[in-house]
């Protein structure tokens, strides 16, 4: 049976909340967006637990003091075979195609098209 389980916490706890579950790492997606945590909670550990999962972080580093150390740090807990790439929206989304959004001024449609971000989003997938 396939499953979506949302926890409410995740913390150091991480390996064994999820242990309690008995995910099969190798058939799950894990989506990771806890603002700044997975700093703290993406250790060596916790990368190996999951080895075969498919990681999603969205990165936060950008809004921490010493961000580019921490990076640098979670990258480190990649174990050396999981593949890992960066996934970047430095661009805005296209609205071609979308009459209601066309016929907006540039103002308007920036307005409806803006997530509000201080930052362009980054997203960390690993995968093995």
């Amino acid at each position: 049976v396939d499953a979506l389980v949302v926890k409410e916490k995740v913390d150091q706890n991480v390996i064994s909340s999820l242990a309690e579950l008995k995910i099969n790492p190798s058939r799950s997606v894990v989506l990771c967006d806890i603002e700044g945590a997975e700093f703290d909670v993406l250790t060596q550990e916790v990368f190996t637990f999951l080895h075969g999962a498919t990681i999603i972080v969205e990165l936060h580093d950008k809004l921490i003091k010493n961000g580019h150390g921490l990076r640098q740090k979670l990258f480190k807990n990649i174990p050396s075979d999981a593949q890992t790439q960066i996934i970047s929206q430095k661009r805005a989304s296209s609205f071609e195609g979308i009459s209601d959004l066309e016929e907006l001024n540039d103002s308007d449609r920036a307005l409806v098209m803006s997530e509000g971000r201080k930052f362009f989003g980054e997203w960390l997938i690993v995968e093995y």
